[in-house]
């Protein structure tokens, strides 16, 4: 698409190890070299994204593009907010957050020279959404169980210090002291219960920069993906590893893969410590029961060559 029109950059100033306000400034500088009017909006409180949203609800200014550079994290935050306010503008996810599943899918996750030649050159595609308790908007996963409270919570120094590999380090080290939970899962018709350590619904292929997480994964497809890693005992967890490490997690004895369109996540008993709260895109989600459908479809630039 050509950089002719009103372009907003909205970014997270302490993603990607502090960078984010430094990309914003950059973006902002290349893009107007090139012709584009650009407007820049620091996304440092979700109140403000969500307020900031609202005041152009149906797009007044002529936004031709949205730029969100931050994680998985704060590019929800700002697509639940653009939709519940009708602000229905193409998005460019630049990443640099922790973790950049979805911009990684799509290739966007680039330097700044390299992002804007990719708005020019890339395609427009129809991607999906997921719609969480049927009232908050997310771009690559819900999640619970082990890690996923563990991610949401972990310290903010940590992942400025570590990036992306503070969520491998939290799953190391607790992969010996997993607790398992009996959750009931119904998708699309299918109802079944499992003893799992954790699940996540998939939008992508990739959760915590673990590309392989999601099977066939496709956020063109009008389907999001069910993986549960069910309890089992240190053979099975060593082979879970594996089946991460040959990108072949979805094949493994010890997953329950499925895919489909809506997915009611139930909690049986009394609630594990790592079960009371889900996890979306890798903030605080609400408490069970979880119910996640595709949700609306957006327009996002790509640079992959088949999506």
């Amino acid at each position: 698409m050509e950089i002719n029109g009103k372009v907003l950059i909205v970014c997270n100033p302490l993603s990607g190890k502090g960078k984010g306000g430094r990309h914003a400034k950059r973006l902002c500088h290349a893009i107007t070299k090139r012709g584009g009017d650009v407007e820049v909006f620091e996304s440092k409180a979700i109140e403000h994204t969500y307020e900031f949203c609202k005041e152009n609800a149906g797009n007044p200014f002529g936004y031709s593009l949205v730029v969100v550079i931050g994680g998985d994290g704060t590019l929800s935050i700002v697509l639940d907010a653009m939709l519940k306010n009708e602000f229905v503008v193409p998005i460019y996810a630049f990443g640099g957050g922790t973790a950049n599943d979805f911009s990684s899918y799509f290739r966007t996750n680039k330097r700044v020279r390299r992002a804007v030649k990719i708005i020019e050159t890339g395609n427009l595609v129809w991607a999906d959404t997921l719609l969480v308790n049927a009232n908050q908007h997310a771009v690559n996963n819900a999640a619970g169980g082990a890690f996923t409270n563990g991610v949401t919570n972990y310290s903010k120094r940590s992942k400025k210090i570590f990036g992306r590999f503070a969520y491998l380090f939290k799953a190391f080290f607790s992969a010996f002291t997993l607790k398992s939970q009996v959750v009931k899962f119904k998708c699309d018709d299918e109802e079944f219960s499992a003893d799992v350590f954790l699940f996540y619904i998939l939008n992508t292929k990739s959760v915590g920069s673990l590309k392989c997480a999601g099977g066939h994964a496709d956020p063109s497809d009008g389907k999001l993906d069910l993986v549960c890693i069910c309890k089992c005992r240190l053979w099975g967890k060593i082979c879970i590893g594996l089946s991460v490490l040959f990108k072949r997690l979805h094949r493994c004895k010890s997953v329950i893969y499925r895919q489909g369109q809506t997915f009611d996540v139930e909690i049986i008993g009394e609630a594990g410590k790592n079960f009371t709260h889900t996890d979306i895109d890798g903030n605080p989600g609400a408490p069970y029961p979880l119910l996640v459908d595709v949700g609306q479809k957006i327009q996002v630039v790509s640079n992959r060559k088949k999506v």
